[in-house]
C-alpha cells in the first residue's frame, strides 16, 4: 500500500506544480473539449481532480478502517 501511495503522491506533486504555474484568469478559463463532458476548462479540471482525490482517499480510509476490525 505504501508504494502505491508514494507513487500517487509523486504524480500529484507534479500535477499540483503544473496548476501552481497558472497565473491569469484567462489561463484558468482556457478550454478544451472533453470526450464526454464537452467544453472543459482548466478550472473545471482542477475541481474534478480535487473531488476525485477526496473520493478515493475516503474509500482508502474506509478500507483500512474495515481491515482493522
Amino acid at each position: 500500500i505504501k508504494t502505491a501511495f508514494e507513487e500517487w503522491k509523486a504524480v500529484r506533486e507534479d500535477y499540483i506544480a503544473y496548476f501552481e504555474g497558472i497565473e491569469t484568469e484567462e489561463d484558468w478559463e482556457r478550454a478544451g473539449k472533453h470526450p464526454t463532458r464537452g467544453h472543459f476548462t482548466l478550472n473545471d479540471q482542477l475541481i474534478v481532480a480535487v473531488w476525485h482525490d477526496m473520493n478515493h482517499l475516503a474509500q482508502i480510509g474506509k478500507i483500512l478502517t474495515e481491515k482493522r476490525t
